[in-house]
């Protein structure tokens, strides 16, 4: 579980620091070729259009001008043909090459389908000024990593997947989408515009009915996002009539584009899921950014068509189309709206944070904006109360650092525990022959962070307010009846001392 990719950019969302990644084959043909990072700087100009390649002969970089516009699966079969059916890409859609703000980069699977995606906080405008189309990595003759110690690092990894495999179950039968029913019951699934709670056709567009409709369409659960995953949490959906539609519809994507616009047709989601993959947009964001519209009258709840078609002005980098691509906040400040779903400029996840509040903590404070990848304050964590104040915010920092310093090294899914921990340490150990122990992979996140804190003071966000919205403070969210009230002296206390140690967590 250890194939992922990190791209990192100054956001236009958030305009601080932003790490957003991805799945797929792209950060496993880069280890083979021996490349740690790609770094592109500078701009071509206005009418920029190449292709970078990458492969063991070399790299060049080749204009692409037939690209121009093409969405993202387009993209995928033309780079596939140039190049070979093997490449790994790394690709923007229209909207990256639109420079809209809320763009996304595509990673291509095993499949070769450009269905994963480092989604947060604009990646794909940041690279489609650059003039860059796509990144194409070609994988190498040799096919191994090289390891200091291979057998230990082979038994040790053998075991940590054997055990994940075990743990993570419920993940490979439901994948993320299983969360549906459970945030759900908790009181905290986003529901038309994060007026409620709890959504009523919940059922309709779990991850449960997901395992039930995909094997007979000839989808399937249980799909790797990247070679070698020992969770296999992602799927393969298939449309009622058989044929592919989307890999990877995830619990963020329901809930945002299905009970957060009030839309309980799974097949209506995935068909709006694909789009936003074909443009090139998150999925998230688009959902906060369609229920404020929704809810301020602009569209209806609920209208899939609608939602289609607006979206399509996105490809047309039309007025409209670069009005619902730049984001939540922004279209809340145009419309004049208070009631803005986001924190420093970036929407909230999939988890409303009166119910989630050690997420919420985190949305407030992380230097990333509302990211609930950044520590997420799941049921259990900390042996906490999700829906109680108390302790959130020390939770919060706990699990930033613990997030941090997985994503370092590895899928999230993994989990923050301290088993987890001591074994992708060990495994770092035998794989640069070095002594490499809990503290250090701690620290590796204190470090990450400490960065993200550095590099947004220089960016002018060091006094940024450490708190959420004030109707999340002040709306009670039915049907629990809940309000954020983790205290405002916790939040901002979070970054005082990095130096602290983790004990809620272990």
């Amino acid at each position: 579980s250890t194939d992922r990719l990190s791209i990192g950019v100054k956001s236009p969302l958030t305009q601080g620091i932003k790490e957003s990644n991805a799945g797929g084959t792209v950060g496993r043909t880069m280890s083979l070729l021996g490349l740690k990072a790609v770094v592109v700087e500078e701009c071509p100009g206005e009418d920029g259009c190449f292709v970078i390649y990458l492969g063991e002969e070399g790299g060049k970089v080749e204009r692409a001008d037939a690209a121009r516009g093409l969405l993202n699966y387009e993209l995928a079969d033309w780079l596939h043909l140039k190049y070979g059916p093997d490449v790994s890409i790394l690709s923007v859609g229209p909207a990256g090459e639109n420079r809209i703000l809320n763009s996304t980069v595509a990673c291509t699977d095993a499949e070769g389908r450009p269905a994963r995606h480092a989604a947060r906080g604009g990646p794909g405008a940041v690279l489609g000024a650059k003039g860059v189309k796509a990144l194409v990595f070609a994988e190498p003759r040799r096919k191994r990593v090289e390891l200091a110690r291979p057998k230990e690092f082979m038994q040790l990894a053998r075991g940590m997947a054997a055990r994940l495999r075990q743990e993570k179950a419920g993940l490979k039968k439901y994948g993320s989408a299983q969360m549906v029913r459970i945030v759900n019951s908790l009181g905290g699934l986003p529901t038309r515009n994060f007026r409620s709670g709890c959504f009523e056709e919940a059922d309709a567009i779990s991850g449960e009915r997901l395992a039930e409709i995909l094997p007979a369409r000839g989808g399937r659960m249980g799909h790797p996002c990247a070679p070698g995953c020992a969770i296999a949490c992602s799927n393969i959906y298939y449309g009622p009539d058989g044929k592919y539609v989307t890999a990877g519809l995830e619990y963020e994507s329901i809930a945002m584009l299905g009970a957060n616009l009030g839309i309980a047709d799974i097949d209506a989601i995935a068909s709006i899921e694909r789009l936003c993959d074909d443009l090139g947009i998150d999925t998230i964001e688009t959902g906060a950014t369609l229920g404020v519209l929704m809810d301020s009258g602009w569209l209806k709840f609920g209208d899939v068509d609608a939602v289609l078609s607006l979206l399509m002005e996105v490809r047309r980098g039309s007025l409209m189309g670069r009005l619902v691509g730049a984001g939540v906040t922004t279209v809340a400040n145009v419309l004049g709206l208070a009631r803005v779903p986001a924190a420093r400029g970036q929407s909230f996840a999939a988890y409303d944070p009166r119910a989630f509040k050690g997420t919420g903590a985190t949305y407030a404070t992380s230097p990333m904006g509302a990211d609930h990848t950044a520590g997420c304050g799941l049921p259990g964590r900390g042996g906490l109360d999700v829906a109680k104040p108390e302790g959130q915010a020390t939770l919060s920092f706990e699990l930033q650092v613990v997030m941090a310093a997985i994503d370092s090294c590895a899928c999230l899914y993994v989990g923050p525990t301290e088993t987890n921990l001591k074994e992708l340490a060990a495994l770092i150990a035998c794989r640069y022959g070095e002594a490499f122990s809990l503290d250090d992979i701690l620290a590796l996140g204190k470090k990450a962070l400490q960065a993200e804190l550095t590099f947004n003071e220089a960016a002018g966000l060091g006094g940024a307010k450490s708190d959420l919205p004030e109707f999340v403070r002040e709306e009670v969210l039915p049907p629990k009846n809940l309000v954020f009230d983790v205290p405002r002296a916790d939040l901002k206390d979070v970054w005082q001392d990095l130096s602290r140690k983790i004990e809620l967590l272990f």
